[in-house]
């Protein structure tokens, strides 16, 4: 905060934290091998204060060494805008007074279960499950502008997965509603995901290997080679046609869609980006780079 840098330790098996209110110094964790969330009280730098510990051991599948590892809150604002339903396919918002529910990534089966969490006595409501497009869930992020969930998906995939809040129903459960998959920019354990929010000037992604000694954070700029200009999720003419006017200068593209048309991530913008762009449309493409960014 400001010029200070704050270190924490003595989380046993922590792997994974989010914030519910950006102006309060509490943050929740995830405990793999407690298979529990924590709410700490880090006001203090370098001191933690357990404030609460809510048990989700009987929701989630049992760990085997592939536990919970991702976790993240989302405010009731965004529920409600994204169509977001309970397990029952009922709408729902958190009624226990924290402003919006929990979700945990699951490892084993890549599974996201979601909570309502009660501050003042340490109840919870089981609000649901969720399947995701893979077996294996490390990390989760939520965008708070686009009300869009980031999923990286660890293990032998490697892959980072947006969806949205809204589902379908998929056998037992839910499947949530999937836009797009990114491939992954670094080979390696990854298991650790964060980016910046849709409204920064700074539009970064970082990304934690585990194990990986002195490459163990990697910084990326948030730039998806993807083709798909409009960040719809599909690619069409028109995606085509936005990359040929950026060429020609009849359009300016925001830092997303200077990216999303720099079909093959040279850092420019050309004539065949947008060629490319339309082959693939037409199913006679190659496809774009579709990675995250470039190292900084």
């Amino acid at each position: 905060q400001g010029a200070d840098r704050g270190e924490w330790t003595g989380f046993n098996d922590f792997e994974g934290v989010t914030q519910a209110d950006y102006s309060e110094p509490v943050v929740y964790a995830i405990i793999e091998d407690a298979e529990a969330i924590r709410e700490y009280d880090v006001s203090v730098y370098g001191t933690q204060v357990l404030n609460m510990s809510w048990d989700i051991s009987s929701y989630i599948p049992t760990s085997g060494g592939s536990g919970a590892e991702g976790i993240t809150f989302v405010p009731d604002a965004s529920l409600i805008e994204s169509g977001f339903v309970d397990g029952t396919g009922q709408p729902r918002v958190s009624v226990n007074g924290m402003g919006g529910l929990i979700f945990v990534a699951h490892q084993n089966g890549g599974n996201i279960y979601v909570f309502d969490l009660n501050r003042n006595n340490g109840t919870l409501d089981f609000i649901g499950e969720y399947s995701t497009s893979y077996n294996e869930s490390a990390g989760l992020e939520f965008d708070r502008i686009s009300h869009r969930l980031y999923i990286w998906h660890g293990g032998s995939h490697n892959k980072l997965e947006v969806t949205e809040l809204s589902s379908t129903v998929a056998g037992a459960h839910r499947q949530l509603d999937s836009v797009i998959t990114y491939t992954q920019p670094h080979a390696g354990n990854l298991e650790g995901f964060a980016r910046t929010q849709d409204d920064e000037p700074d539009q970064w992604v970082f990304l934690t290997i585990d194990d990986g000694g002195s490459s163990s954070l990697d910084w990326y700029d948030w730039c998806f080679f993807t083709g798909d200009v409009d960040g719809n999720g599909v690619l069409t003419s028109d995606d085509a046609q936005s990359a040929f006017y950026f060429t020609l200068g009849w359009l300016e593209p925001d830092p997303r869609e200077s990216c999303a048309a720099d079909c093959d991530g040279n850092g420019m913008i050309t004539a065949g980006d947008a060629q490319q762009i339309f082959f693939d449309v037409l199913g006679l493409g190659d496809g774009c780079v579709d990675g995250i960014g470039v190292t900084r």
